[in-house]
C-alpha cells in the first residue's frame, strides 16, 4: 500500500506549468491528458528533467549505446518513455555530435577513381 503523497502544483509563472507540472516528493512530474489512463505511474507522470545537466548527458550517452547508434529519433522515443526532458532533441544532437561511430557511420567514403 502506498502513503498518501502530496501534489504541488507549479505557479502559472513557471514556463513549465503549462505542461500541467507538478512537485511530488521533491521532484518534478507531467501531468496531462494521461493521468486517467491503465497505465504504470512513471508512463503517466515522467520526471521532468533539464536537457542541459551532465546527468541527463550521460544518461543519452547511455541509451545511444545501448541502442547501437540508432539515432536521435531512436534515443528520444526510448528516454520519452521514463522521462520528459526539456530541450531532448538539442541535448540529443550535442551528445551524438561527439560521437566517434557516429561520426564515422556519417562520413562518406572516398571513392577512387
Amino acid at each position: 500500500m502506498t502513503p498518501f503523497r502530496k501534489k504541488v502544483y507549479l505557479p502559472r509563472e513557471s514556463k513549465i506549468a503549462l505542461l500541467n507540472s507538478f512537485v511530488e516528493d521533491g521532484r518534478i512530474r507531467l501531468g496531462g491528458r494521461l493521468q486517467c489512463a491503465d497505465l504504470s505511474e512513471i508512463l503517466r507522470h515522467p520526471f521532468v528533467l533539464d536537457g542541459k545537466q551532465q546527468f541527463i548527458h550521460l544518461l543519452i550517452w547511455q541509451t545511444e549505446i545501448r541502442l547501437h547508434h540508432l539515432g536521435v529519433r531512436i534515443i528520444l522515443f526510448e528516454l520519452i518513455e521514463e522521462f520528459w526532458i526539456l530541450r531532448a532533441r538539442q541535448a540529443i544532437k550535442k551528445v551524438l555530435h561527439k560521437c566517434l561511430p557516429c561520426k564515422m557511420a556519417k562520413k562518406n567514403p572516398r571513392s577512387t577513381v
